[in-house]
């Protein structure tokens, strides 16, 4: 079997330098053949065959080389000349045998086997397809037949036109029968000749072809390993890819979940928003109710400093008539009962007052209240409320005491109607009740004044608060519109982001389907590589 690593070429060297050692073989053992059965010496038998046998050996060792894909240049020329020498050889030893008479070259001339010999010794050299080597050997050996033929001739050979002269047979070489068996032998040899270029032709074709496919096969090749290397490349990013998208999935779902909590935080900080916007709108009634109480309160205030004006005035002026005329009694009493009068409005004064000692700790008490809602911001004005309630607390000692005083007053004065004609000592120390009453009421003045002064502070600082209630009320507001604009803006992203969620779960499927096919490519490139 040959082996399919060989060329057409190779394979055809190889069969045909087989196919020669076989027929050489077959042809030898048909001489031999013939010269035994022609009853020929062993001598004349025995060296032929050893000649020839020798270029079989060497034709077979010839085939040997050839299979094993060797170069053989020399042999076939050894094997050539050995094997169409032989024939011709075969020839003169006949006239040799014969003593080179005119009858030995006359045998040696009809000897048709050897002529044969030289032909097809010539036409096997056509298997070893080497068309220098066939015209080399084809013109010796046709050459040395033509030469012998001449010699024979020369030497007394029988030579006739016919093969019958006067209707008998004669023996010796017929022209006319050795020329057409000479020019059928040429023609033969000469199409043998010529179909090696055909084969030549018919490899060189092949060869082409063969190279052709070779390129093709490898360009077959380096587009598969190409493939391969692509895929392979394109299977490792999509690998990637799908690594990388499963990372991000896991990301988006995981800053989906966040937006969700941000969206809920959101909602939560809209209804804080809205509680602080409906408190900061309460505070500022209050406040502007807290306004009106103060300026109230106020208009209160100077009323009462007014009376306590007239009043002390009154007082200064009944002690002053007192001093002058003690005898006026009739004065006193005129006096005493307008200093009665006077007791009761101071009375509706103190009531008024009380009613404003009231109101301020009332305002105290919301102050400090207002104060604590307003956390850090309010303890400036807590402890201004608080000032406020110590003064509400004295003021109202003071008007308590006020009250004993005018109750003593009242009872002094209405006495003193009773005995003002009996004892003037009396009216002295209704007298001194009256100035000690004006010292009182100076210093319920002063007391007035310095709440004035606290007052002033809480009215300003009420303005600053209800200034302050209208910038939370619009800040709160402008906040609320901007958390809601926010939660929107969240829910919108939110949106967005549970439809990348999906695509991103429709892309990781594209790339596994990616992935299977690029490794499924991958197989079959191996498989084409292999």
């Amino acid at each position: 079997m040959i082996e399919m690593r060989h060329t057409a070429w190779e394979v055809l060297e190889i069969k045909g330098s087989f196919m020669y050692f076989i027929f050489l073989c077959i042809i030898t053992a048909v001489a031999t053949g013939f010269l035994v059965i022609a009853k020929m010496d062993i001598g004349s038998i025995l060296r032929p065959f050893l000649v020839i046998g020798t270029g079989g050996g060497l034709a077979y060792l010839i085939y040997l080389k050839k299979k094993a894909g060797k170069k053989s240049t020399v042999l076939p020329w050894i094997v050539a000349t050995l094997t169409t020498m032989i024939p011709v050889a075969q020839k003169y030893l006949y006239a040799a045998n014969g003593n080179w008479t005119a009858d030995a070259w006359t045998f040696a001339a009809e000897s048709y086997n050897s002529s044969i010999m030289i032909v097809m010794m010539v036409i096997l050299l056509y298997l070893y397809y080497n068309k220098t080597l066939y015209a080399v050997f084809a013109f010796i050996g046709f050459a040395n037949w033509a030469l012998f033929y001449f010699i024979a001739y020369r030497s007394g050979a029988a030579m006739h036109v016919d093969a019958t002269v006067n209707g008998e047979y004669v023996h010796g070489m017929i022209i006319a029968r050795e020329a057409f068996f000479y020019i059928a032998s040429l023609m033969i040899a000469f199409i043998a000749y010529r179909n090696i270029p055909i084969v030549e032709e018919y490899e060189a074709r092949s060869a082409h072809q063969r190279e052709l496919i070779e390129r093709q096969a490898d360009a077959r090749a380096a587009m598969t390993r190409e493939i391969k290397e692509k895929m392979g490349n394109l299977a490792v990013q999509v690998d990637g890819q799908n690594s990388f998208i499963s990372e991000f999935n896991q990301k988006m779902e995981a800053q989906a979940a966040t937006f969700e909590e941000m969206s809920a935080t959101m909602e939560e900080l809209l209804s804080s928003a809205e509680n602080i916007h409906v408190s900061s709108v309460n505070q500022l009634d209050g406040n502007i109710n807290m306004e009106t109480i103060v300026t109230e309160f106020k208009n209160i205030k100077q009323e009462t400093k007014k009376n306590l004006d007239v009043t002390f005035a009154e007082i200064e002026t009944v002690v002053a008539q007192t001093n002058v005329t003690n005898e006026k009694l009739q004065a006193v009493e005129n006096t005493i009962a307008s200093i009665k009068e006077q007791s009761g409005k101071m009375s509706e004064t103190v009531s008024i007052i009380v009613e404003i000692a009231d109101k301020i700790n009332l305002l105290s008490l919301n102050a400090s209240i207002e104060a604590a809602r307003a956390g850090d911001y309010g303890r400036g004005f807590a402890v201004v409320a608080d000032e406020i309630g110590k003064l509400a607390a004295q003021t109202t000692d003071s008007i308590k005491e006020i009250e004993r005083v005018l109750s003593v007053s009242a009872k002094t004065t209405t006495d003193g109607v009773e005995v003002i004609r009996s004892s003037a000592q009396n009216i002295k120390g209704l007298i001194s009740n009256m100035s000690e009453s004006s010292n009182k009421i100076k210093l319920l003045q002063d007391s007035i004044l310095v709440e004035e002064k606290f007052i002033k502070v809480i009215i300003e600082q009420m303005f600053k608060n209800i200034d302050l209630a209208k910038n939370i009320g619009m800040g709160t507001e402008e906040q609320k519109r901007a958390i809601q604009s926010t939660s929107e803006a969240i829910e919108h992203v939110n949106e967005l982001v549970a439809i990348m969620v999906k695509e991103i779960h429709e892309l990781a499927k594209s790339s596994a389907v990616i992935l299977d096919h690029s490794k499924a490519l991958i197989a079959k490139a191996e498989e084409a590589v292999s």
